[in-house]
């Protein structure tokens, strides 16, 4: 997969647009922000800032392979996915949520934003995976072998 080339930008560019929305590396407020990300998702030491704003810029270093795009949006969708106790939920969005873009204290631009990039970078994933032609998804399906009765 490392020489395949991206076939669909869209949603890339759309994720990197949500991404870009979040306070920078270096900007003023940014290690707090970063830092109660990474807490957020129970790592330490700057961890999450590094995966995030290393895979853009291996995105922005090489637009054209699939898998800088494809690792950029399994990272987002770990660090930003949807969590399954409410509680954690919440607290993504309370730190999702000061950003000056993303909520600007605001919980509901914080879900908004959520909803958004989670969306785009399933969507990287979902564009981008092999198309299957009529015989490829019989082949995919047994060719009738698990068909009930």
């Amino acid at each position: 997969m490392t020489d395949e080339k991206i076939t669909d930008r869209t949603e890339l560019d759309r994720l990197l647009h949500l991404l870009s929305l979040l306070p920078g590396a270096d900007a003023p407020g940014a290690e707090d922000f970063w830092e109660s990300l990474t807490k957020a998702n129970g790592y330490n030491d700057g961890y999450v800032r590094g995966r995030i704003c290393g895979a853009v810029l291996d995105v922005l270093d090489r637009p054209e392979r699939l898998y800088d795009a494809t690792y950029l949006a399994d990272y987002v969708q770990m660090f930003f996915g949807q969590r399954s106790d409410p509680a954690k939920e919440i607290l993504l969005a309370e730190v999702v949520c000061r950003g000056k873009h993303t909520g600007n204290g605001h919980l509901g631009g914080a879900y908004e934003w959520l909803r958004e990039v989670r969306a785009a970078a399933w969507g990287v994933r979902r564009d981008n995976a092999p198309r299957r032609d009529v015989k490829g998804l019989r082949e995919w399906a047994g060719n009738g072998r698990y068909r009930w009765s």
